[in-house]
């Protein structure tokens, strides 16, 4: 009986062993992976992996933004655009210095000056001949190749006629007298750019601009201002110049 039971043992033990073998070998040499079994012993369906590619039966990956599909938080305000110095009229600005310097007169209490007639012309043509000079040289001074205001002002035969006493009216003051530039304020500014004055940026975008920028400089010039704004005066002249670089020169001359 003992030797019959362990035969028995082993025969079925062969048999377990067949079966596993068997099933392995159909996995292996099969078609396909065996479907695996629910609970209920029904095939589950295999689990699909989605993925990023269009078209795919599975779901589409979360696509994620680049720094092209989102506004730059500090992004910074775009540059203005240069204008080009043709685009500005040196006698437009002339123009608007003028009025402007007789704002600023009016504002204290003072007389306008005198726009017209020929004395007004020869400044004009005085101021203008300067501002070109100023800008042939580049910067804007009083005296170009030792020719001083004073100069300018014998030049254009007004030397005499463009006399103003003093406030007191103790002595009459000549172009050269006490200063030899006394008659006289000249200014530059960039036209149509962005620049940087003191710290302060600037754009000046028509000939309007250009003007307040250069009688804002004199306004702030202690010098300047008291030539501008004296009392004895009676006319002035302006001319301006605007060089291919975009800068504008500018001379004010003034006459008793």
């Amino acid at each position: 009986m003992v030797n019959k039971g362990i035969i028995l043992v082993g025969i079925i033990v062969l048999l377990s062993a067949v079966g596993v073998g068997t099933l392995i070998g159909m996995q292996i040499g099969g078609d396909g992976p065996a479907p695996a079994m629910s609970d209920g012993g029904a095939p589950e369906e295999p689990t699909q992996t989605p993925t990023g590619n269009d078209g795919d039966d599975g779901a589409a990956a979360t696509e994620t933004p680049t720094a092209d599909d989102e506004p730059d938080a500090t992004e910074t305000e775009t540059e203005r655009t240069p204008i080009p110095p043709w685009e500005f009229n040196g006698d437009n600005v002339a123009e608007h210095i003028e009025q402007f310097i007789n704002e600023e007169r009016q504002a204290k209490g003072l007389e306008p000056l005198e726009l017209t007639g020929t004395t007004s012309k020869e400044l004009d043509d005085l101021a203008l001949d300067h501002s070109a000079g100023m800008a042939t040289e580049g910067r804007a001074v009083h005296e170009i190749d030792g020719v001083s205001s004073a100069d300018r002002y014998r030049k254009h035969d007004i030397y005499d006629t463009c006399v103003y006493k003093s406030e007191r009216g103790s002595y009459v003051v000549k172009p050269d007298n006490p200063e030899r530039n006394q008659f006289e304020a000249v200014g530059r500014v960039v036209a149509g750019q962005t620049y940087t004055v003191d710290g302060e940026e600037r754009f000046l975008e028509d000939d309007r601009a250009v003007a307040r920028a250069i009688v804002d400089d004199w306004m702030a010039s202690n010098i300047y201002r008291d030539r501008l704004l004296l009392p004895g005066i009676e006319r002035l002249g302006v001319g301006a110049t605007i060089a291919n670089t975009g800068e504008v020169y500018a001379s004010a001359n003034v006459c008793g």
